[in-house]
């Protein structure tokens, strides 16, 4: 997992089976790294989640819908007050429509099933990231449009006068 850079995607997966929880992070971390500069935690409860997001924030979610203590539709609502613009995603080996409705009232980007298979997972986290990225050189070509010019008589102006005046 590691440290990661500035422009790394972070991707916090949690489910209350570890070993769903394990499995999809090395999932992610084998298929993802060279499609994308990722790093992934893991957390098998919400309280884990919100202790790291706390700590290192997320760009991405994907949550368990029902865990004990708190479900994942909580855990969500918790997350965006940290984290307003985090994309969630929700796997579950539950197809109910109730789950469904909320998940999507919550703004969740993707709601799976944990039956779809890897690729389907993968293919969605695949269209996050891009959203993501999209969003991140939007950001930047805004900010990079807003800095003022530089003034006049600043260093570069300055160095520029001195080397045309002494090229006369």
């Amino acid at each position: 997992m590691g440290e990661c850079s500035q422009d790394a995607i972070r991707i916090m997966v949690v489910d209350d089976e570890p070993i769903i929880a394990d499995e999809l992070s090395e999932l992610l971390k084998n298929h993802l790294q060279d499609y994308a500069n990722i790093t992934v935690r893991t957390a098998y409860n919400a309280a884990t989640v919100l202790k790291l997001i706390a700590q290192h924030s997320c760009d991405i979610l994907i949550s368990d819908i029902q865990m004990p203590g708190k479900s994942g539709l909580e855990l969500a609502k918790e997350v965006r007050e940290i984290v307003p613009d985090v994309n969630i995603l929700f796997l579950t080996g539950f197809n109910n429509f109730a789950y469904a409705y909320e998940a999507f009232r919550q703004n969740a980007v993707h709601y799976l099933l944990k039956t779809e298979g890897d690729e389907a997972i993968l293919q969605a986290v695949r269209e996050t990231v891009d959203k993501l990225r999209v969003n991140r050189n939007v950001s930047r070509r805004i900010q990079e449009a807003e800095q003022p010019p530089a003034p006049e008589g600043s260093q570069e102006n300055a160095s520029a006068e001195g080397q045309s005046g002494a090229a006369s």
